[in-house]
């Protein structure tokens, strides 16, 4: 309840896509001296090197339409054993990579010291930090 939160008006700032890679030095390099408090709207991955640190659990989750090609064997006969059907919704998959991922400050943070690359930024939305629940808390 005493960390910072976005206040104030915001700021949207979109980039087109020449600058969407150089977006993503600036945001990381703010990000790093602690200049910048926001969201970002960003093309994130897990460097090769570093996967199988997050071979047990993915940092990134999205919800996806996995087509019926996709789903394993063993699972298709588990719903043929079980009398269900199987159809095209759309699920939670965790993935090494995200594009167009809207992403909190405090959570790029944690990606970014654990090894993520932000290759490409498309919107920042800049507000202001401020701890805000102060008076609940005391």
């Amino acid at each position: 309840m005493l960390r910072e939160m976005p206040c104030g008006k915001e700021n949207v700032v979109h980039y087109d896509d020449d600058r969407q890679a150089e977006a993503a030095e600036v945001l990381i390099r703010q990000l790093k001296a602690g200049e910048w408090f926001g969201f970002a709207e960003a093309n994130i991955e897990i460097p090769e090197r570093l996967q199988p640190m997050f071979e047990e659990m993915c940092p990134f989750f999205y919800n996806k339409r996995v087509p019926a090609e996709a789903v394993p064997e063993h699972t298709k006969g588990y719903l043929a054993r079980t009398g269900r059907q199987r159809r095209d919704w759309r699920k939670l998959v965790g993935a090494l990579s995200a594009e167009r991922m809207l992403v909190y400050t405090p959570l790029l943070w944690w990606y970014v010291n654990h090894g993520a690359v932000v290759t490409k930024v498309s919107r920042r939305i800049n507000y202001e930090p401020g701890k805000i629940f102060t008076w609940f808390v005391e």
